[in-house]
């Protein structure tokens, strides 16, 4: 009986156990690289709300005609850029906020080309994993031009790190263009994990990455951007970073609980069982006991059984004849 009852309690255990140990470990997964896809769109957000405090700029541009910027407009007070500067064709730097010494090469000659027309991003060059970042628009000569806007963004605010932060707890992050060349990282990412990563990808499952690095397992998901979409521009690859112990820290506590829940219940069925068969058996001793008494010609004997089933319609059957043998006469 016990067995028949613990059989089923043990398998049901077992499946459960695997199938919520596989889920918790997918939706783990799955959460990493949906704050990924969050990161990126927060990146996308910063960079149109840069667009926009750089058209703040146009009218602190020196005028053509006074040589002056426009007196009755008063320098915004944004703190997301290292230094906005006007350049002209000629690469003549007139500086409005900061100092821009210098700009990359693809800088350079986009000011020297002046030929696009949408806000233009430029990713320079950086040999610690945090590419210097421009952000761009073309000015016509109504608006001070012609030449560029151009503004150095504060790398610290546009990828949320430091007190800008804004990645979840033990999470790292990485940003990628789109042919996987570093402007950013906060973790070493090793060649062969590179290699790996697409910026265009079928499904959630291929956006997700588990490599080991000095002994330590790692869980990478990431996740595109399409800068394209509203800006001149490569296109970025948003990666973040967690330890397995993180990733899978749902997971160990499942592991803790669950054994301890199907004990308590293997413990619960085996008391309930050994109740339930203690106060099945308790008439039967009573009928058995009643027997060997008749048999000993003890015809007083009586059987007081209320257990409401069988074993009680057994006794009654049992108490008149044992009367009837009372009765004949010896």
């Amino acid at each position: 009986f016990l067995a028949c009852a613990m059989l089923p309690i043990g398998f049901f255990s077992c499946l459960a156990f695997f199938q919520v140990s596989t889920k918790l470990k997918d939706d783990s997964i799955t959460r990493l690289q949906n704050t990924a896809k969050s990161y990126g769109l927060i990146l996308f957000e910063r960079f149109s709300i840069l667009e926009i405090e750089l058209d703040l700029y146009k009218r602190l541009v020196p005028r053509s005609d006074t040589g002056l910027p426009d007196p009755s407009f008063s320098k915004p007070s944004s703190e997301h850029f290292e230094s906005v500067a006007f350049i002209t064709p000629s690469r003549n730097i007139s500086n409005i906020v900061g100092h821009m010494e210098s700009f990359p090469h693809d800088l350079s000659d986009a000011v020297s080309q002046n030929v696009f027309h949408t806000t233009k991003i430029i990713l320079g060059s950086s040999d610690n994993d945090n590419a210097d970042i421009f952000i761009m628009k073309r000015l016509s000569p109504s608006e001070g031009g012609p030449g560029v806007l151009v503004g150095k963004i504060d790398t610290v605010y546009l990828w949320g790190i430091g007190h800008e932060n804004i990645l979840p707890t033990r999470t790292e992050a990485a940003i990628l263009d789109q042919t996987r060349n570093i402007v950013f990282s906060s973790f070493q990412l090793p060649d062969s994990v590179l290699h790996q990563i697409r910026f265009s990808s079928d499904s959630m499952t291929s956006r997700s990455l588990k490599y080991t690095s000095k002994e330590n397992v790692f869980f990478i998901g990431y996740w595109p951007v399409f800068m394209q979409s509203r800006f001149d521009g490569p296109n970025l690859i948003v990666v973040l970073r967690n330890h397995q112990d993180n990733i899978l820290a749902p997971i160990s506590n499942f592991k803790v609980l669950f054994p301890l829940v199907v004990l308590l219940s293997f413990w619960a069925v085996l008391l309930f069982s050994i109740i339930s068969i203690r106060k099945s058996l308790l008439p039967l001793e009573k009928l058995n006991e009643g027997a060997l008494r008749l048999a000993r010609r003890d015809f007083d004997t009586r059987v007081d059984i209320r257990s409401d089933d069988e074993f009680e319609a057994l006794a009654n059957t049992f108490n008149p004849v044992s009367y009837t043998h009372l009765t004949l006469p010896t």
